[in-house]
């Protein structure tokens, strides 16, 4: 088994197969499922951006909240409980920590 630190699974050739547009139109296909509906779906990439200070911490924050809760966000349900990882890359643990509860519909910290 390979490991993210093995040089080799960069290099490692992942076969591709062509499909033709026709042949994609009849595909058999599995839908994607929703995680928040509408706006998350499974296997998506999403990106959350505005100016600095408009909110982007808390809306990120309890969108993840919904998702991992299954409840509702505004005007986005999650029908069901799921796995989330949140993953932020500038701010520091203790100012996020702050930030927490406000992502909470009750405004308590989280369970432990």
């Amino acid at each position: 088994m390979q490991n993210a630190t093995d040089p080799s699974i960069l290099t490692a050739e992942i076969p591709l197969a062509r499909l033709l547009a026709d042949d994609l139109l009849t595909a058999d296909l599995p839908a994607r499922g929703t995680i928040l509906a509408p706006v998350l779906r499974e296997r998506s990439l999403n990106l959350l951006y505005a100016r600095r200070g408009l909110g982007k911490t808390f809306v990120a924050l309890a969108i993840a909240r919904a998702a991992a809760a299954g409840e509702r966000f505004l005007a986005w349900q999650a029908e069901r409980q799921h796995r989330v990882v949140y993953v932020d890359g500038q701010m520091a643990a203790v100012d996020l920590r702050h930030r927490l509860p406000a992502a909470r519909a009750d405004g308590q910290p989280s369970p432990a």
